[in-house]
């Protein structure tokens, strides 16, 4: 029983930081439109593949299109707005998305098909635009759009957008895989900011026998009232739950998530400083950090769904 409650309270905490890794990690992908600008980095591939944005002619085209800029972000006008804008396209920067994010300023996060089709649809295209585009259902149809056929265009249009769906669930697999790899990085900081170093956990809840017992029972009633108020029946995440708009339509962390993280017997465990007597030490503490950090990459469902199973068996039947 005593192992069982060190390790669930282990995963607990790796949980509830998990919870608040990802809602940063949503903060930013809000931010700096994230999912929007891997639409764009996605369009631009298939659009031209061999071309980057500025030398791809049919991307500067599809982009500057009257129905693709409708679908866009209007653009601020406040101070406040003005200055939001400023941050998302330098953080865009920073994460290495500056030549798709200057582009378009506001990126819609997805397209269907069939607004997709629509946006090629008034293009001018020409043979040498045509002869631009990569083999497939894209000029396949784009082809079909110079004949000016109906029958045509309606077959390769449901041919492309067949081809354009099979991309599109590539991309949010490829958004998926970013977006883990950003977690990493914040997982990184809370571990650094708030030293959850696991080994020193681990050992203080074997020695504390009060402490141990009290966190375990704050995760019991934790998983009882909060946790479906963050994981649907399935166990995946419940959109919207991590973020919201407060009074001041600004989009911030779940008050209600800051506060689970400090109604528990978490201060006696995280947050406490470092103690190094050598510059080896130094050592295992940023490795159980970095390892920490990969655990929080994990993500949310990862945890709850194992601390599920373990409250299960320690339940009796």
């Amino acid at each position: 029983m005593v192992l069982l409650q060190i390790v669930a309270g282990l995963i607990f905490i790796l949980l509830l930081f998990t919870l608040l890794a990802s809602a940063i990690q949503e903060l930013i992908a809000n931010y700096i439109s994230l999912r929007g600008v891997m639409l764009m980095k996605t369009i631009q591939h298939i659009l031209g593949p061999e071309l980057k944005a500025k030398g791809n002619e049919v991307y500067q085209r599809f982009i500057s299109s009257q129905a693709f800029k409708q679908m866009c972000r209007p653009s601020s006008h406040s101070l406040y707005g003005k200055a939001l804008d400023w941050v998302e396209e330098k953080i865009r920067v920073l994460l290495g998305y500056g030549s798709i994010g200057s582009a378009v300023e506001g990126p819609p996060s997805y397209i269907s098909a069939e607004n997709f089709a629509e946006v090629l649809k008034t293009i001018k295209w020409s043979p040498e635009t045509l002869e631009s585009l990569p083999e497939g259902p894209l000029r396949d149809y784009v082809a079909s759009l110079l004949q000016k056929g109906e029958a045509e265009i309606k077959t390769k249009m449901d041919a492309l957008k067949r081809w354009y769906d099979e991309v599109m669930n590539a991309t949010t697999n490829w958004y998926r895989r970013q977006a883990q790899f950003i977690l990493i990085f914040i997982g990184l900081a809370l571990a650094g900011s708030f030293n959850i170093d696991l080994v020193r956990i681990a050992k203080t809840l074997s020695d504390n026998e009060i402490l141990r017992i009290q966190l375990y029972n704050d995760m019991e009633k934790w998983m009882a009232e909060r946790a479906s108020s963050y994981f649907d029946e399935n166990g995946q995440l419940t959109k919207g739950t991590l973020v919201q708009q407060n009074e001041k339509n600004i989009i911030v962390v779940d008050p209600s998530l800051k506060s689970d993280l400090r109604s528990f017997s978490l201060t006696e465990l995280v947050g406490k400083k470092p103690v190094a007597e050598h510059w080896y030490d130094w050592l295992g503490i940023i490795g159980s950090w970095l390892l920490t950090a990969i655990f929080i990459s994990f993500g949310a469902p990862f945890w709850f769904d194992l601390l599920r199973k373990l409250v299960r068996v320690s339940k009796p039947v």
